[in-house]
């Protein structure tokens, strides 16, 4: 059961939408814990050797751990603006990737929903205290960058690192 339905927003169609791989599902996320889990597990195995992370997080067990905290949370706390899909396996139903749109309007996130941001991020970066003013002036970088009209705005991308470059991120971004 889900604890927070999917928005009722919808995107608009993508008509030349690749078809999921052999074998693969695509559906609308849940959030309830055992899905907001599972996303934490894709996406921080999917960002494990990202260099950034990487950077602000260089012991590998640490920043897994730092990771499972960031990602649950970003999804988490935006789950009233966004959008996601889930790829599963077919036979086991094992997500195996993840698509997290936030709605127009939806970025930035509302002070109260960011300080929580803010305080997984602290947890999540504790081991290394410099990385969270690297984290920070990250985050400051990206929201001036982010542009003022409101769009569609893709928060999360991630595929199990054994199924990248299959096709399931192009199938769930066109959906």
């Amino acid at each position: 059961a889900c604890d927070h339905p999917v928005p009722s927003t919808t995107l608009e169609p993508v008509t030349d939408s690749p078809s999921p791989p052999p074998g693969i599902v695509v559906r609308g996320l849940s959030y309830d814990r055992a899905s907001l889990d599972a996303v934490s597990r894709v996406a921080s195995d999917a960002f494990a050797d990202d260099p950034f992370f990487g950077y602000l997080m260089p012991s590998a067990a640490l920043r897994r751990r730092g990771l499972r905290i960031f990602f649950r949370s970003i999804v988490a706390t935006s789950h009233r603006v966004a959008v996601g899909f889930g790829a599963h396996r077919v036979g086991d139903d094992r997500l195996v990737g993840v698509a997290v749109f936030l709605e127009p309007g939806g970025f930035p996130l509302p002070a109260a929903r960011q300080a929580r941001q803010l305080l997984s991020a602290a947890a999540a970066l504790a081991p290394r205290p410099a990385a969270l003013v690297a984290g920070a002036r990250y985050q400051v970088a990206v929201e001036r960058a982010h542009p003022r009209e409101h769009l569609w705005y893709l928060q999360l991308l991630a595929v199990d690192p054994a199924l990248q470059r299959g096709g399931i991120g192009g199938v769930l971004q066109g959906q």
